[in-house]
C-alpha cells in the first residue's frame, strides 16, 4: 500500500461553496466541506512534482474565484 500525504486548507466563509464536492485528478483527490478542504496525493504524485502544495493551492483558489465571479462575495483561503 502505498503512503499518502494530505494537504489541509480552512476558508472563511465557511458555506462558501453551496454543498461539500469532491474533486479527482490523476494525481490526486482533494474534498471540498463545510470551511475546509482536504487534497490527499499518492506518494508517487509527491514526489514526482516538487511543487505539488503550490499546485494544488493555485487549483484550489482558483475554485474559489469561480465562486467569487458568480457571487461577488470575499473568501478567505488558509
Amino acid at each position: 500500500m502505498s503512503a499518502l500525504y494530505v494537504f489541509k486548507w480552512v476558508f472563511t466563509p465557511p458555506d462558501y461553496f453551496e454543498e461539500p464536492y469532491e474533486i479527482s485528478r490523476d494525481e490526486y483527490v482533494m474534498r471540498i466541506d463545510i470551511g475546509t478542504v482536504e487534497a490527499k496525493v499518492s506518494e508517487e504524485s509527491y514526489d514526482a512534482e516538487p511543487n505539488m502544495r503550490e499546485l494544488l493551492h493555485s487549483a484550489l483558489n482558483d475554485r474559489f474565484l469561480g465562486v467569487q465571479l458568480l457571487t461577488f462575495q470575499p473568501y478567505e483561503l488558509s
